[in-house]
């Protein structure tokens, strides 16, 4: 089972913290979390709670897409907000299918054969 919303968007927030390439982290914004448990979500086809991943990916690129650096993180211990002063780097040529519906179910549909 699978639902889809697509909002329309030309900047993107990704998250530096422990991250040393853009691919990183834009591979950490795809990845989705498992809803389990009392999380489950409700099976509009099926009507009962099943486990499901939730994720964020791209449906349609835009023709400009700027990259937001999220450089303040909140320090849990101080509650204060701290800027992030690490390096992250950038590839000359970004290819953005791996992060892309399409390329998400190319990848899931070789996962399955292997």
């Amino acid at each position: 089972w699978s639902s889809a919303r697509e909002e329309p968007f030309i900047l993107v927030e990704v998250t530096i913290r422990g991250k040393d390439t853009l691919e990183e982290s834009l591979e950490a914004m795809t990845a989705g979390e498992l809803m389990d448990g009392e999380n489950k979500i409700m099976c509009e086809t099926c009507n009962a709670k099943k486990a499901t991943v939730r994720r964020v990916c791209f449906g349609t690129l835009p023709n400009l897409l700027i990259v937001h650096l999220k450089r303040f993180d909140l320090d849990f211990q101080t509650f204060d907000t701290v800027k992030l002063n690490s390096r992250l780097a950038f590839p000359m040529r970004l290819d953005m299918r791996p992060y892309t519906k399409e390329g998400m179910d190319v990848a899931e549909r070789r996962r399955e054969r292997e």
